[in-house]
């Protein structure tokens, strides 16, 4: 069937709650998993996940609502780790928002929200880093934004430091 303009654009496919998966998943559609998958997922489109994946998830952009994910994450857009998920593996992406757990090391190029609610044991990396009271952080963190270059010297310059009042210098 030709597309027109009456034909939906957008695809997904839905790995229902009962559905098992023992090996890689390869797809260019919109990914749903219920079910549990046991390998690799990679799209280049966005995945939605609220069970168990045991493998690497390469994709557009990743929302996880009390799923469970044991292997690295990899996206070009946006993760978001909701508050009941837990993620064991390094993760990766342009943006994100983490609510639930987090055991890996995490690298974002653009900005990293962690909330109140979060757990993240690991490094985090990214452009811009905000978090909320009562975030739980064990490791550490390292922003990278390259819009202004830090001049240290200059930033702790602390001038003059004769004291002219004693008549000696520190």
């Amino acid at each position: 069937m030709d597309k027109n303009e009456n034909t939906a654009e957008y695809s997904c496919t839905r790995i229902t709650p009962n559905m098992i998966i023992n090996g890689d998943i390869s797809s260019s559609d919109n990914l749903l998993i219920e079910g549990q998958v046991f390998g690799n997922v990679n799209t280049s489109a966005d995945v939605t996940a609220n069970n168990l994946i045991v493998g690497n998830i390469q994709a557009g952009s990743v929302a996880l609502n009390s799923a469970r994910i044991k292997g690295d994450l990899s996206m070009d857009g946006t993760l978001a780790i909701g508050e009941s998920t837990i993620v064991v593996g390094a993760v990766s992406a342009d943006a994100l928002k983490v609510a639930g757990k987090v055991r890996g090391d995490i690298i974002v190029k653009e900005s990293a929200l962690i909330t109140e609610s979060a757990l993240v044991v690991g490094d985090i990396t990214a452009a811009f880093v905000s978090t909320q009271a009562g975030a739980r952080i064990n490791g550490s963190i390292i922003t990278t934004n390259t819009k202004s270059e830090i001049d240290i010297d200059a930033e702790f310059d602390l001038g003059d430091l004769e004291n002219t009042d004693e008549g000696g210098t520190f």
